[in-house]
């Protein structure tokens, strides 16, 4: 059972304000105020809502009432939708944070609707993409300028993001993510980034139906 004293405890951790962790997880900011005031006795799903946004912002609930910060290095995502899950993870650990997302290897074409959905929250929050995609590829969802174009011998689509100080790999057939926590493998990546961004050309046209400028 979660109690008020935890949920003030939690938001305190992470210098939030109730509307803060209402929009992480997308619950009113009215239902947090009753729950910290005892006036309301939230459901179970309400509950684990609130602690999965806290988790994502490793924070996590404790015996005896307790509240703590979590070290995990390492998060694991698994399923067909491991990759949505992952930009919902962005959206959740940049928090209104407008610094860039890097893209390597990938492939507009794969894009399902709720992965374009995802990638558009992300951009109207102001997080700026860059992405890696395959010589020949025109299938190109965003604004060319964010594309630099690698030679097809050097390109894997074994999908990488880099944000903060998180990168994540795409693994096992796509049906599994792998998250890694750690400021200098992500400062690596990103100088991996500029080296391949700075050698590799812009795409000159795109030949998706529907663009996203």
């Amino acid at each position: 059972m979660l109690t008020a004293a935890q949920l003030r405890a939690a938001r305190g951790l992470l210098d939030w304000t109730r509307a803060d962790l209402a929009k992480a997880a997308n619950i009113s900011p009215e239902t947090i105020k009753n729950i910290e005031h005892g006036t309301f006795r939230p459901q179970e799903a309400t509950t684990q809502t609130i602690i999965r946004a806290f988790a994502m912002h490793d924070v996590v609930f404790t015996e005896e009432e307790g509240v703590k910060r979590r070290r995990d290095t390492v998060t694991i995502l698994n399923g067909d939708d491991c990759y949505l899950k992952t930009l919902e993870h962005v959206e959740m650990i940049m928090h209104g944070d407008a610094s860039e997302v890097l893209f390597m290897y990938v492939d507009n074409a794969l894009s399902s609707d709720a992965v374009i959905e995802g990638d558009l929250r992300l951009r109207k929050m102001g997080c700026k993409f860059r992405s890696l995609i395959e010589e020949g590829n025109t299938y190109i969802l965003y604004p060319l300028p964010e594309y630099r174009c690698l030679p097809r011998r050097f390109f894997n689509n074994e999908v990488h993001v880099v944000y903060k100080d998180r990168v994540a790999t795409l693994i096992n057939k796509r049906e599994q993510m792998v998250i890694i926590r750690n400021g200098n493998i992500a400062d690596t990546m990103r100088k991996s980034f500029e080296f391949i961004w700075a050698h590799c050309s812009q795409p000159s046209l795109s030949t998706a139906k529907k663009r996203y400028d």
